[in-house]
Order: C-alpha cells, then sequence, then structure tokens
C-alpha cells in the first residue's frame, strides 16, 4: 500500500472512531439525521408550532423532543412551556402520536453519510473515488472498506464491501448529494 493509501485508511478509521466515542454509532448517526430532517438545527425553531402540532403529528413530537435534548445538552434554558412538556415527556405521561406506516429508513441515512465519507477521502488523499474491478484496491471506497473491516467497533456497519461501497458512493453522486 503506498503512504496516501494507508493515511486515506487511518482517517477513514479515525473517523469511525470518532463517531463511535461520541455516541453516534452504530445507532446515534440515524438519530442525527432524523433530526436534521425535521429542522432541528434550524434557527430559529418554531418550536411553539411544533408544541401544538405534536398531539397529532409523530414527526413533530419527534423534531420536538430532539429539540428539548439539544437544548438540554447545550446547557440552555427551556421556555417555561416546553420544560414542561419535556417533563411530562420524561414522565411518560405524554406519549407520541401513532407513527406513519412503513417502517423508519436508517439505512439511507447511513449510506448518505457513507458516501459523503468516501467523497471526503476522495479529496483529502488525492484518490480516485471507485475503481475498476480489473484494477488495484487504491480507491476511496477500498481505503473506506479497509477501515470498515479493520477497525473492530465497525466491522458489524454495513455495507462495507468494496462493491457495495461503490455502489453508494454512484447512488450519491446520481442523486446530486456533491452539488454544493
Amino acid at each position: 500500500m503506498s503512504e496516501h493509501f494507508e493515511a486515506a485508511v487511518e482517517e477513514a478509521k479515525a473517523e469511525f472512531q470518532r463517531l463511535y466515542d461520541c455516541g453516534a454509532l452504530p445507532h446515534g448517526l440515524f438519530l442525527i439525521y432524523q433530526s436534521s430532517r425535521l429542522g432541528v438545527f434550524e434557527r430559529p425553531f418554531d418550536w411553539e408550532t411544533k408544541l401544538a402540532d405534536s398531539k397529532e403529528n409523530y414527526d413533530d413530537f419527534i423534531a420536538l423532543r430532539s429539540y428539548c435534548a439539544n437544548e438540554i445538552r447545550a446547557q440552555n434554558t427551556l421556555p417555561e412551556r416546553l420544560s414542561y412538556w419535556i417533563a411530562l415527556v420524561l414522565d411518560d405521561i405524554v406519549k407520541p402520536p401513532k407513527r406513519r406506516k412503513g417502517r423508519p429508513n436508517a439505512e439511507k441515512e447511513f449510506r448518505l453519510f457513507l458516501a459523503r465519507l468516501i467523497f471526503y477521502i476522495e479529496k483529502r488523499h488525492g484518490l480516485k473515488p471507485t475503481r475498476n474491478a480489473s484494477s488495484p484496491p487504491i480507491s476511496a471506497c477500498d481505503a473506506v472498506s479497509i477501515a470498515m473491516t479493520t477497525l473492530p467497533l465497525a466491522r458489524e456497519l454495513k455495507p462495507n464491501s468494496f462493491d457495495e461501497l461503490a455502489r453508494v458512493y454512484a447512488e450519491a453522486e446520481k442523486s446530486g448529494a456533491f452539488v454544493s
């Protein structure tokens, strides 16, 4: 392996380790993407509307709960109504409304994370994102795959093979995920 490629593998491993250390892996990453999708990180966050709608709208309930959790983590004071609401949620008095039919798809968010990691490794280390099947395994997808299969805490994460990661990258590229 070249020094550039080894450095790319080590950087990918470091990213997985960092996410694991902060609790984002294996399950927290989905919650982060879900919160982002629900507008939790937007400023200003319209908590009053979310509070009014949270009785009937599952996504609004989850967004409001995530917003409260983020505010508590940041040690920000919650408005009195919101503080009372989250206390009722914690006491299991206020429960989430019924979720829409269908299974929540955490895989979609994780696939997007993997595609962005491949893109980052590609740019940072001057690698090609993928390779042809007969070429030596020195692409950004190979680096991420090796990181995932050799780092014990990432071994169970899927997809982790070169072929699957190349597919993930192609899907993200086709959807315009790397356009800024």
